[in-house]
């Protein structure tokens, strides 16, 4: 049984009004709302819980009493970061979905404490999720990773079948874009708790870069060894992508060679399959400089947005290291290594974006590989020189012809 977000149908035996309060007391703490003393909470019940032995259907107000439980989008956010089993999910129509088993089946509803979310969203609609002001160290829960993206309205969404649908595409993550930092030479997995890595973490929130008209988060430095790490998140207004800059400064005197490894969770769970990749297959390898996936159909349909993940230039200083997608995995990840002279920084940046269709993954990964003027947004003149994953970022190489597979060996594009 499914429950919307204004409605819940429910069929208990009679209950009395203390453990009708108790009932509800136990959900309101689960979800981090207010709790009224327990004599008050008693007086609301009996005063407010009408008698549903004749199966009612009941109102969230109803159950609460004094209305607290009408979700907020600020309540709803964390609630979509839980895990699968608790995370409420999007109708058609854009009402939420909450499974019963999230309200009672194993007595908690999985939303993270001390923890906090930013929204940007693209021109496509598409709204993304960033992480700030994490207090606890989990691989797919860090700093500037994104808790989720979704479509802020319906889209036209392809089928198995060749046709369309309009529906709200979203849950494309449970996590995205974590960085990790190895001083031993590690090159992934990165896992929580595995003592090869640092997570970047716990720094405290992110601002809003006013220079930027507040499109990119800032994210604090962190220290990491001899290092000064610290992370920018863009989300144009004008475009439909994210960018992640990495950015790692020595402050040691000696030499420092790192290795940074993302961390990802898809939305598309053991249902992920890889599109194709700029090699033109469907097998990543370091030398692929983007890689689409999405969640296979069930029946006819997808419900995840179309996924690009685009990882390096052609001709880059620095390329990956090391590279891991697969069909059924819903972590994948990617590393570079490289060493810093004391005093110097570099960038690593990425992009993602997510697109109604499979082949508008593929075309938008492509061409974001190429850096359009657009990319390149709210970047100082000095960071676009800092950046080795890509060639040249410092002056408009993105009007000269890069060398790219054919159009015709990306495969996979047609839904």
């Amino acid at each position: 049984m499914k429950h919307k977000r204004n409605l819940v149908n429910c069929l208990p035996p009679r209950q009395t009004p203390l453990n009708q309060s108790l009932i509800t007391g136990t959900l309101m703490l689960a979800l981090g709302l207010p709790l009224a003393s327990p004599m008050a909470a008693e007086s609301q019940a009996s005063d407010t819980l009408p008698d549903f032995s004749d199966s009612l259907n009941l109102t969230t107000t109803d159950v609460a009493g004094d209305g607290f439980l009408l979700l907020t989008n600020n309540q709803i956010t964390p609630l979509q970061k839980a895990t699968k089993k608790d995370k409420p999910r999007k109708d058609k129509d854009g009402s939420y979905l909450l499974d019963a088993q999230a309200v009672a089946g194993d007595g908690i509803i999985s939303v993270p404490l001390a923890t906090g979310s930013k929204s940007l969203i693209d021109q496509g609609g598409l709204e993304w999720f960033v992480n700030t002001d994490i207090t606890f160290a989990t691989s797919s829960s860090a700093s500037a990773a994104a808790s989720d993206a979704t479509f802020t309205h319906s889209v036209t969404a392809t089928t198995s079948a060749g046709g369309t649908e309009m529906v709200v595409l979203d849950d494309a993550f449970d996590g995205y874009n974590t960085l990790c930092v190895s001083l031993t030479g590690a090159t992934g997995p990165c896992t929580t708790g595995d003592p090869d890595y640092t997570i970047y973490n716990q720094n405290g929130p992110a601002t809003f870069d006013v220079n930027c008209d507040s499109r990119q988060l800032n994210f604090a430095a962190q220290t990491i060894g001899s290092l000064q790490v610290s992370r920018k998140m863009f989300v144009p207004s004008n475009d439909s992508f994210a960018r992640w800059l990495n950015i790692f400064t020595n402050t040691g005197s000696t030499p420092q060679t790192l290795t940074a490894v993302t961390a990802n969770n898809l939305g598309s769970d053991s249902n992920t399959k890889i599109v194709s990749s700029s090699d033109g297959n469907t097998t990543a390898s370091i030398t692929d400089t983007w890689v689409s996936t999405f969640q296979n159909y069930s029946g006819t349909t997808s419900t995840d947005p179309r996924l690009g993940h685009v990882l390096q230039g052609p001709g880059a200083s620095v390329g990956l290291a090391n590279i891991y997608f697969t069909d059924g995995g819903n972590n994948p990840y990617w590393a570079y290594t490289f060493t810093l002279k004391p005093g110097e920084t570099k960038i690593i940046m990425n992009f993602a974006t997510g697109q109604p269709s499979k082949a508008a993954a593929n075309a938008k990964a492509a061409e974001l590989v190429r850096l359009p003027v657009n990319t390149l947004q709210c970047m100082t003149p000095v960071e676009k020189t800092q950046v080795v994953n890509f060639k040249k970022t410092g002056f408009p190489w993105y009007m000269l012809t890069p060398v790219l597979a054919s159009p015709n060996k990306i495969t996979g594009g047609g839904q």
